[in-house]
This record gives C-alpha cells, sequence and structure tokens, in this order.
C-alpha cells in the first residue's frame, strides 16, 4: 500500500528524531555524575536566593546601625542646601 522508499525515508528520519532527541535529553538532565542545564539552574537559583538574603541582613544591620540612614540625610542635606 506504501512505497518502501517512502517507508526507508521516514525511518530514516525517525532514527535522526530520536539521535537528537537523546542528545537533547542528555544536555537538560546531564548524565554521568553531571547534573546537566536543569541542575546548573538550580544551582543559580539557590545562589540568588541566599545573596538575596545576605543582602537583606547587610541593609538591614547598615539601617540598624544608623550609617544608611545618616548617610541618605546628610546626602539630602547637602542636596537641598
Amino acid at each position: 500500500m506504501t512505497d518502501p522508499e517512502f517507508q526507508e525515508k521516514v525511518l530514516e528520519k525517525l532514527e535522526i528524531i530520536v539521535e537528537r532527541q537523546a542528545i537533547i535529553k542528555t544536555v537538560l538532565l546531564g548524565a554521568n555524575g553531571d547534573t546537566g542545564l536543569v541542575g546548573k539552574v538550580d544551582d543559580v537559583c539557590k545562589s540568588n536566593n541566599d545573596l538575596n538574603g545576605k543582602f537583606k541582613l547587610l541593609v538591614g544591620v547598615l539601617i540598624g546601625s544608623g550609617v544608611l540612614a545618616g548617610s541618605t540625610a546628610g546626602i539630602l542635606k547637602l542636596i537641598g542646601g
């Protein structure tokens, strides 16, 4: 019912698709202990969250010690007067 040459071409295309899908899966999920792209993005997100927490702590310490508020008031005083 179908042409044998057409079936052969379809099978060749399917083999190519399966090979490329395996490569994409390896890049995304990793192999041989590598975390892949998904793992690297997860690491960056965790690092960003840690940095965000440290930044908030630093701002809190600076405000609490008066350094940040005092500097802001001094700058406003210089600009205004």
